[in-house]
Formats: structure tokens, C-alpha cells, sequence
């Protein structure tokens, strides 16, 4: 019989192996490659192929292991120890993990159809959560005393999970303020530093104080100031690539979302309306760039900030940088 937990580790494996599969035929791959690990075709972008079937081969393990164990659920362990009174088990709490493992799983999604970088932050994500639900699933029903099994969990995870955690927080706060920083000028770049440092370290003096601050209030928080960041850096790009274009003196320029909201198919009909001078040339890094390629006379695959092999191969010409793009439309 599949028990509970079995059942979400291998919904995960299949979701992992489709997607996949999925991002292998999206990133250059044909035939039967992505499906036959590629015995029989390529399989596109070897790196995300490759992660994404790593964690699909990990959740099914665990699937196995789980329905071994049968989730350590008291009436199995009475069956296994052999006794007639089942032993005493408390409700587990509230958790944390199952909106953590949605989370990962839309960066994962995302990464699928924007950057390496997000879907390698998303199946970081989903491992961390498969680990910590797995021990904490583990450890509330390893006694019937709630505050034992919190011990026994903390004295197995805490080595690890400070260290983890700190060096995550960092390198995600790194990453995020480096995306905001770079919609501002250099002055006002100082100033947002010195604000959201004094931010961050009120913050911390705050939950030290305050023992006693509910967890839900400190996610909440997080959760927030995670949005905020994230809609500033999509706000700061946005106002970067039009200033870049005014200061470039272009006549035009079009917003086009990556999620499947337009089609890159019909700047066609706004080129036909705006009657502009052919030829045209689009220039970008991602499939949604390359979709545009019917609408245009020629594309260009720029490789400056990330080399995308789907992308690449069915580039009219590659550049990688804008002076090289320059002197190619100058020659």
C-alpha cells in the first residue's frame, strides 16, 4: 500500500521527470533524446536536464524509503515493535514546508522559461524542503512528547541548517539588492544601501529582544519584504531597458512578458501598423526572443549574460556584447 507521504514524493518524481523532459525538447532537444537520457537524440541543455532528472530520481527514492517505513505512523510501529497498545503520538503542528515547496516549484517553473539561475534557486528549494518536511515528519512521531521530539529534530538538524541558512540568506540578499542596484544611479544606490542595512539590522535587533515573537509574525515579514524586493527589481528592469533605449535614441520600444501572456508572433502586426522601415533585426537571449524571429528579417542571439543552447543553434548571428553588436550592424 502507498502510504501518505509516498504519494506527494512520487507526485513530485513525475512532476520533475515531465518537466524534464519538458526543458530538454525546449532547449535544443530532439527526437527521443530527453526521454532516453539521450541514447537516442540530444537532450538540450545538458546542465538544467540534468538537475531536473537528479531531483526526480531523489524524490523517488524517498518515495520508496517512505512507503518502507510506512511514514512511521503509530499503528505501524505497534505492528513492528510488536505490542497491542499503539504508541501515543501528537498531532503534528502547523508547517511551513508545503507553501516552501510551491514556492520552489514556480522558481522551477520560471527557471524553465527565463534563466538557469532561477531554476537551479528552485530545485535548491525543493531539496531543502524534501529534507526538512522528510526529518520533521520523522521526528513528530518518534515519541509521544512534543518537546523530546523538537529536541531530537534540533540536535539532528541545527549543525546544519545555521550554516546553510546563513550563507543561502546571504547570497540571496547579494543577488537580489545587486538586480535593484542596478536601476539606480550611483547616489542613490549609497542611499538605498545605508536604508536597507539599517533596515536589516533594526530587523534582527527586533527578533533578538523579542524572544517571545511569534513565528508566524517573523515568516510574515520575510514573506513581505521577499515581494517587495522582488517587485522593485522587476520595476528597476523595466525602467533600465527604457532608459537604455531613449538613451540610445530608439524610436520605439515594445514590452513583452516571458510567461505566455503575449505572443512574440504578433509584433508582426505592430511592425505592419507602425510601418517601420525594414529591414528589422531582434536581438535577445531567450525563447521568447527567438519566437519573435517570424516577425523580423533576422535574429541575433546575444550570449552576454547567459548562453542558451535552444537559442544559440537557430540564431541567425551570435554576439557577445553590444560594442560586437554594434560593429556587426555598422559593417
Amino acid at each position: 500500500m502507498i502510504t501518505s507521504g509516498s504519494k506527494w514524493f512520487f507526485g513530485l518524481a513525475f512532476t520533475t521527470f515531465v518537466l524534464a523532459i519538458a526543458y530538454g525538447w525546449t532547449t535544443g532537444g530532439n527526437g527521443f533524446g530527453p526521454l532516453t537520457f539521450g541514447y537516442k537524440g540530444a537532450v538540450g541543455d545538458r546542465f538544467g536536464y540534468s538537475l531536473l532528472m537528479g531531483a526526480g530520481v531523489v524524490a523517488f527514492l524517498l518515495g520508496c524509503v517512505a512507503t518502507a517505513v510506512r511514514d512511521a505512523e503509530a499503528e505501524s510501529l505497534a505492528q513492528v515493535a510488536g505490542t497491542e497498545v499503539v504508541p501515543s503520538v501528537t498531532p503534528a503542528g502547523t508547517s511551513y514546508w508545503p507553501p516552501l515547496a510551491a514556492f520552489g516549484a514556480a522558481l522551477v517553473v520560471i527557471g524553465l522559461v527565463s534563466e538557469a539561475l532561477v531554476l537551479v534557486m528552485g530545485l535548491i528549494v525543493l531539496g531543502i524542503v524534501l529534507v526538512e518536511w522528510t526529518v520533521q515528519t520523522w521526528a513528530d512521531h518518534a515519541t509521544g512528547d512534543p518537546e523530546t521530539n523538537r529536541q531530537i529534530r534540533n540536535r539532528l538538524m541545527n549543525p546544519i541548517e545555521f550554516p546553510v541558512a546563513g550563507v543561502l540568506v546571504l547570497a540571496l540578499l547579494a543577488l537580489s539588492f545587486s538586480r535593484l542596484f542596478l536601476a539606480l544611479s550611483a547616489d542613490q544606490t549609497v542611499l538605498a544601501g545605508v536604508v536597507l542595512t539599517a533596515i536589516i539590522v533594526a530587523g534582527g535587533f527586533l527578533v533578538a529582544s523579542r524572544p517571545k515573537l511569534s513565528p508566524n509574525v517573523i515568516v510574515a515579514a520575510l514573506v513581505a519584504a521577499a515581494v517587495i524586493v522582488l517587485a522593485l527589481g522587476i520595476g528597476g528592469a523595466l525602467r533600465t531597458g527604457f532608459r537604455f533605449a531613449v538613451a540610445r535614441g530608439y524610436d520605439r520600444g515594445v514590452q513583452l512578458d516571458a510567461d505566455g501572456q503575449h505572443d512574440p508572433t504578433q509584433i508582426r502586426l505592430l511592425l505592419d501598423t507602425l510601418d517601420i522601415e525594414r529591414p528589422v533585426l531582434v536581438v535577445g537571449d531567450g525563447l521568447s526572443d527567438l519566437a519573435m524571429r517570424e516577425a523580423a528579417d533576422a535574429f541575433a542571439a546575444f550570449t552576454g549574460f547567459v548562453h542558451r543552447d535552444g537559442v544559440v543553434e537557430r540564431a541567425d548571428a551570435v554576439v557577445e556584447s553590444f560594442p560586437q553588436l554594434a560593429s556587426m550592424l555598422l559593417a
